[in-house]
This record gives C-alpha cells, structure tokens and sequence, in this order.
C-alpha cells in the first residue's frame, strides 16, 4: 500500500520535455494538497500586467504606494480560476480571505490585502498571480509517476528574491540538477 505524500508548501518543477505548453519550464508552488486533489500557484510567468495597473482598475492607487512595488509585474497562475487573483505573502494579517501554506507563507484571495499593499500597510513581500493550478484526485501523484515534475521543498529564495526568468533552472540547480545536460525525452528505467 502506497502512503500518501503531502505535497503542500513544495515546488513543482516541470521537467524538460514537458508535453504541456502551459506548464513548460514552470515552478509552481503547491498551496493544498490532500487526498481530493492539489492547488499551486505558478511563480515564473509574468503578464504584461503591473501592480500599478490593477490597483488603478481597482481603484486602489494611492500615494503611499512604493514605486518599486507599483512597477512589479503580475503572474499567470495557471489555467484555473483565472478571474481570480492569488496573493502569495509571508506576514499574517486580518484580510478576508487567507489561509496558511506554512507557518510563515500565506495565500490571501480577497482584494482587502491590495489595498493594505498599496497604502504601506500589507505584507513587505509578495507574489500575485491570476488564475492557479488544480489537479483532481490522484491526478498529481500520476503526474508525478510519469516524471513531469521534480519537487523540493519551497524556498523563499526562490519565492521572493530571484528574478522570474531564472527561477526554474535555480530552483533545479537548489537541487544540483543542470537541466541544460539534460535530454529533453524523458523516460522510464
């Protein structure tokens, strides 16, 4: 009998080859896991929308607002839910909509947290993708047995610090893998 792997508070990294487009070269942070299914957040795929640009459709700019914070650029999350915005921050705090990845990363869904960013009151650090990952029940732990992803336990390094154009060959090389020696078809032994 298989014992079952949580997978919570891991980055998935997807494997040279990768058969789907969507998720080539992605590290996606899982959030939940658990025994109906997963849901991350990938964390290396920029739009061409800025914080800037959603606090103003929201209408939250205002002039506390930090100028580096304003210029940093949003993620795709992935292909689920992408009207939704998914706010990845280490400081707890009081907004509507958060849960615990860790005990010191959080996730937070409400708009509330945007508006304590913008006037100097939110978290410090904090990654905002649209949309997020969902595998259903067992789809993952497949995934896995078919060798399209590595994981590893998340980073802030990684999470926080590194540029997204970098972040999936450091988060292998975290792991001492270089995937530029690495053939691109992948297979079973």
């Amino acid at each position: 009998m298989k014992t079952a792997v949580n997978l919570s508070n891991q980055f998935l990294i997807a494997m040279p080859g990768m058969d789907d487009k969507r998720f080539e070269r992605s590290v996606i942070l899982v959030c939940e896991h658990s025994k109906d299914g997963a849901l991350g957040v990938v964390i290396n795929s920029p739009i061409e929308v800025t914080f800037a640009d959603l606090l103003g459709h929201l209408g939250h700019l205002g002039t506390k607002t930090e100028s580096f914070t304003l210029s940093q650029q949003l993620l795709w999350g992935g292909p689920a839910e992408r009207d939704r915005g998914f706010v990845l921050h280490q400081q707890k705090g009081d907004w509507s909509s958060t849960f615990a990845v860790n005990e010191t990363l959080f996730v937070t869904t409400s708009q509330d947290i945007l508006a304590s960013i913008a006037n100097k009151e939110g978290p410090k650090d904090a990654c905002i993708a649209f949309g997020c990952a969902r595998w259903y029940r067992g789809q993952l732990e497949e995934e896995l047995a078919d060798n399209i992803w590595l994981t590893m336990p998340m980073t802030d390094t990684i999470l926080f610090d590194c540029p997204f154009s970098e972040r999936w060959l450091s988060t292998a090389a975290l792991m001492g893998i270089d995937f530029n020696l690495m053939p691109y078809e992948m297979g079973h032994a």
